[in-house]
């Protein structure tokens, strides 16, 4: 019998060319899932060896198309640099429902008997197939990995900001820096005109997202009391080496945040970069 599941894999695999151009990916994931459940149904209600075959054989094929797409879909909507890191939250969740799945139909087989719970889970999970037309799946994205502004190589790594070509760094800090015991703080300031500031605001939105997307923590933006055309975004990296990584992650989603929060402030300068690196008192 899992044999048989098996060659109905194999056949799905065979199938998938032509079934890709017949129906999208969420139709194919609704289709397989429909495939996948109601071939449970025959197992209760049809006793019988070839019927066993026969269902287990469309099973497969449902099985193989279901998860394969599925997985596709995670891949091509993932950016290159996190595609690890979510296949492995996709793969967790996806075997941790399968085995929540098996405690529940299990117990339920002991008390409702084999041929209802195989029912049961054939019409519950169709019904589950149904459902999730509602949920359109996420479409594909292009390689987001070319930055949209030049990246300077002096800081070798702040998550998508532009810094000074020339970071100078005392002899005596140079040690600390590069202990990785020591956060920094990072502090940006941006001159806007009051007449753009709701506007610039809402683009700092998209600029907290992408700093917490390259591994910042506690952003804020403020503004200052004395001048209201200064404003100064702050946020926290766990070490040095974490910033450096900030631009191996720069992407051109987060690169178009920051161009577009840019194109609000006043002046030719760049906004100024300070990095500080925090000291904890005892």
């Amino acid at each position: 019998m899992m044999g048989v599941i098996g060659a109905g894999a194999v056949l799905g695999g065979l199938m998938m060319p032509q079934l890709h151009k017949l129906f999208s990916r969420n139709n194919l994931i609704m289709l397989a899932g429909a495939s996948c459940s109601l071939a449970l149904v025959p197992l209760a209600v049809i006793p019988g060896v070839m019927t066993a075959y026969a269902a287990l054989l469309v099973f497969g094929i449902g099985w193989i198309v279901g998860a394969s797409n599925l997985q596709a879909t995670v891949q091509l909507a993932t950016a290159p640099w996190v595609r690890a890191r979510v296949l492995a939250l996709y793969q967790a969740v996806f075997n941790g429902g399968m085995g929540l799945g098996a405690i529940f139909w299990g117990a339920l087989g002991e008390h409702a008997g084999l041929p209802g719970t195989i029912f049961a889970a054939g019409l519950g999970g169709g019904v589950i197939a149904l459902l999730t037309r509602a949920v359109q799946l996420p479409a594909e994205i292009g390689d987001p990995s070319a930055p949209a502004i030049s990246v300077p190589r002096a800081l070798s790594s702040a998550p998508a900001i532009s810094v000074p070509r020339a970071l100078s760094i005392s002899e005596e800090m140079a040690p600390l820096l590069h202990s990785a015991r020591h956060r920094l703080l990072l502090a940006i300031s941006y001159h806007v005109h009051p007449a753009t500031a709701a506007a610039f605001r809402s683009a700092m939105v998209e600029v907290r997202l992408s700093r917490y997307r390259d591994g910042a923590v506690g952003w804020a933006l403020s503004r200052d009391v004395s001048d209201p055309t200064h404003w100064v975004e702050t946020f926290r990296t766990r070490d040095w080496h974490e910033l450096q990584r900030g631009f191996e992650r720069l992407n051109l989603a987060d690169s178009e945040a920051v161009v577009k929060a840019r194109s609000y402030r006043t002046g030719a300068e760049p906004p100024r970069v300070t990095v500080l690196l925090q000291e904890w008192m005892k």
